[in-house]
């Protein structure tokens, strides 16, 4: 909008929404602690009005690589501790407490990725998207015991929390 400000609101755990900027381009970098998850609004001010804020939209800072998983490509324990600990900031965020994930913690080299996981995640994933009042998002393929993990059910955990 020509001539419009903005201002930008950020809402972490425990914390109550506070306005964070008040940039006049439509774009803002925010600085914030890695592996943490936020909510963020924004609206517009001009000498038409200001106005509402739009809805929430989560972010968070953990680095989940590789993004996105690609065919044939390898789990590394990194990657799945990762996308747990954003399932439970995200969780953390909506007032709820950490997900018991079923083999926790998951070794390199020795813990399988299976469809549990997967199903682990979403639920964590759900649970908290519930909580703060969000639309769920839907997934590709069933997370059924034994199934085999595909790329695109673990890109769709990621997009959901980025």
């Amino acid at each position: 909008m020509a001539g419009a400000t903005y201002e930008v609101t950020r809402r972490s755990n425990g914390q109550s929404e506070t306005i964070i900027a008040a940039p006049a381009a439509a774009t803002f970098t925010d600085n914030v602690p890695a592996d943490s998850a936020f909510l963020y609004r924004v609206r517009s001010i001009s000498s038409a009005g200001t106005s509402t804020f739009t809805a929430y939209d989560l972010a968070t800072t953990f680095l989940l690589n590789p993004d996105p998983f690609v065919i044939g490509q390898r789990i590394f324990a990194t990657d799945m501790t990762r996308l747990r600990g954003a399932m439970d900031a995200v969780r953390d965020l909506a007032a709820i407490p950490a997900f018991s994930f079923g083999d926790a913690p998951i070794a390199q080299s020795i813990t399988l990725v299976k469809s549990d996981h997967v199903a682990d995640l979403r639920t964590a994933l759900l649970e908290a998207f519930d909580a703060l009042g969000f639309v769920p998002p839907s997934f590709t393929n069933p997370a059924t015991a034994g199934a085999p993990i595909r790329a695109i059910d673990l890109h769709e955990l990621i997009d959901a929390v980025k």
